[in-house]
């Protein structure tokens, strides 16, 4: 969205050894998975104006997306970075994503972080973060892949809306901010939600979300 403002030792017993190891067998394609660079065509943009094109490789578990061109590579973290795109042969769709000074952990540090954008409206876009959670050595759980969705108006202030964890046995999607959408849709939110209601959407879903933003920009 053109309007967005980009910038602001321990030891183990072999017991618990092993369980590990157990649970990286089960679940060995999500860990391949974790490991994974998303690849694909496409280019950078510096925050010092330069744009450097060629085969893009991003992985959001160290927050560093690389640029490979003529066998020379060249890596950048968020603070280097106004966006990049590249196309996504497994998804065959393009990916874009933004660095965007934000507080992610709410500790009152912002940092830069690449936002996935989901849906991109004039004043309004649905943006994505996904990081993976660690083993729990209490619960035993080894939960994978989490995505927070949030909102972000024309003015920069971004909402964090729901945040869904895919789970060992399932997931769960839940709502951070549940004036999030109010707060991007302001007067026509009744409408939005009339639409909702009527197309029986789940507005804790990506796919829907996407869907009641197509709405809200056909009557605002």
């Amino acid at each position: 969205m053109s309007s967005i403002k980009i910038k602001e030792s321990m030891k183990y017993s072999l017991t618990l050894f092993v369980l590990i190891i157990c649970v990286h067998i089960s679940d060995g394609q999500a860990f391949k998975k974790k490991q994974k660079w998303f690849q694909g065509q496409g280019k950078v943009q510096l925050l010092d104006g330069k744009v450097l094109d060629g085969l893009i490789y991003y992985s959001f578990q160290r927050s560093v997306v690389q640029v490979v061109k003529n066998e020379k590579s060249q890596g950048f973290t968020g603070d280097k970075v106004a966006y990049f795109e590249y196309f996504d042969e497994g998804f065959e769709k393009k990916r874009k994503f933004y660095s965007i000074p934000y507080d992610l952990d709410n500790n009152g540090f912002r940092e830069d972080v690449f936002f996935e954008v989901i849906k991109e409206l004039s004043n309004v876009a649905l943006l994505k973060t996904q990081y993976y959670n660690n083993f729990d050595l209490v619960t035993g759980n080894f939960e994978r892949l989490s995505e927070v969705l949030y909102f972000v108006d024309d003015k920069g202030t971004i909402k964090p809306y729901v945040e869904v964890i895919h789970k060992l046995n399932g997931e769960s999607r839940n709502v951070i901010d549940d004036k999030a959408l109010a707060f991007v849709t302001k007067k026509n939110y009744n409408k939005v939600q009339t639409f909702i209601n009527n197309e029986k959407l789940n507005e804790r879903k990506e796919e829907d979300l996407v869907t009641i933003l197509d709405y809200f920009d056909q009557i605002r």
